[in-house]
């Protein structure tokens, strides 16, 4: 079933107030693993997985077509110290 932007944008603002999503259990589990280099979030929403991977100090390229859960990524960034640069709906964590 395909969503819409203004769809996820809904959903995100409704959510906004509630407790971040943490980071699924696969990623929490593997990042040991994981290589230190930069990194693609695809569909990242409110960037639970891109702050997780820019807390360790890698450069994390995050992309989802909602700007509400950018805008909700690039205020959690800010609010964890994580530097972040925005190009258009595209945020380097």
């Amino acid at each position: 079933m395909s969503s819409s932007q203004s769809d996820w944008d809904e959903k995100y603002r409704l959510t906004a107030a509630a407790q971040p999503a943490e980071p699924a259990s696969i990623v929490r589990e593997l990042l040991p693993l994981l290589p230190r280099g930069p990194a693609l979030d695809v569909a990242c929403g409110t960037g639970r997985h891109s702050l997780l991977l820019g807390a360790r100090g890698q450069h994390v390229t995050a992309v989802d077509r909602s700007g509400a859960g950018l805008e909700m990524l690039e205020a959690r960034a800010r609010a964890e110290g994580i530097a972040t640069r925005r190009i258009n709906r595209l945020f380097v964590v």
